[in-house]
């Protein structure tokens, strides 16, 4: 008997184990994306901020030029593979405020 109830422990955790891990499956939610869609994300949002920028002409000059160079970073995160790198473009695009 103590081996059916050992068996029957095993199975209700693994049950548990297997439905929690459905339900943080990341196909099954909707707001999730991958650090490249995050990236990509970002960057078209700072491109959109940079007008405002480019408006306060030279005065939003170092604006423009910093803004530029997160999105240049974002890019070549993406290219290169690296995943600390994208992590830190990502970090860097979403402090970026107009």
């Amino acid at each position: 008997m103590r081996d059916g109830a050992r068996w029957l422990e095993r199975l209700r955790a693994r049950q548990v184990f297997d439905a929690r891990r459905r339900a943080a499956a990341p196909g099954k939610r909707k707001d999730a994306m991958n650090l490249i869609e995050g990236i990509q994300k970002e960057c078209n949002r700072v491109r959109a901020i940079l007008p405002h920028y480019e408006a306060l002409g030279p005065v939003g000059f170092f604006g423009v030029a910093a803004l530029k160079a997160d999105i240049a970073e974002g890019e070549a995160a993406i290219a290169s593979g690296d995943c600390a790198r994208m992590i830190r473009a990502l970090s860097a695009l979403e402090d970026c405020e107009s």
